[in-house]
């Protein structure tokens, strides 16, 4: 591992990278995956608390009409 560490530090930067532009742009790209998540998230919540609150109208509904 030391040795590709080593020939990695003697290689050029590919043509045209800037690494701290480099840095920066993947920093900005993990942030949006990030808020992203986030979002999936809740609307993945949003959508489980809906559908329970169905679930357990149906139910009442049910035993409402077995009761009957």
């Amino acid at each position: 591992m030391l040795r590709q560490a080593e020939e990695a530090d003697r290689d050029d930067v590919p043509d045209g990278m800037d690494i701290p532009e480099e840095l920066s742009r993947r920093k900005e790209r993990l942030a949006a995956i990030a808020k992203a998540k986030e979002e999936i998230e809740r609307r993945a919540a949003e959508r489980q608390a809906k559908e329970q609150a169905e679930c357990e109208k149906k139910l009442s509904e049910r035993q409402a009409n077995e009761q009957e």
